[in-house]
């Protein structure tokens, strides 16, 4: 059985690495074409980095999936995981903190509730403090 080759020199023999390959999905210009997209594109800024493998790639799928706030089994589902173990597992750590989420949806939830002192105070006390009611909180 011949040897294992690492990780290390499967990425440094360029494995999977993508080759000229552009954003706007153009292929590339002459190189003396001035920089920007036509029917080719010479535009620099659609140039995906040197060394781009698909896998990067993959990842940034992920990335900009989460960070679009979809649905973790939406995400499994698109990226073809098993389980939803597995996604979390990889990009976990990119998602917001649970308990910040949950401190902001009972945020929202109360903001518009008035306080005790609000509650019990009529229209007419607003008006001879000059106040709207509501305290001049806006939508209220």
């Amino acid at each position: 059985m011949p040897p294992r080759r690492s990780s290390t020199a499967t990425r440094s023999a360029g494995c999977g690495v993508v080759a000229a390959a552009r954003t706007c999905g153009k292929g590339p210009a002459d190189a003396n074409a001035p920089p920007e997209c036509g029917d080719a594109c010479a535009d620099p800024v659609h140039q995906l980095p040197a060394g781009t493998r698909f896998h990067d790639l993959r990842h940034f799928y992920a990335s900009a999936l989460i960070a679009a706030n979809l649905n973790p089994k939406i995400i499994q589902a698109r990226l073809g995981h098993a389980t939803l173990a597995e996604t979390m597992d990889t990009y976990g750590h990119l998602f917001a903190d649970t308990e910040d989420l949950g401190r902001t949806a009972i945020d929202q939830v109360l903001r518009p509730v008035l306080t005790e002192p609000e509650r019990n105070w009529s229209l007419h006390d607003y008006k001879a403090a000059g106040q709207s009611a509501g305290g001049g909180r806006a939508g209220l």
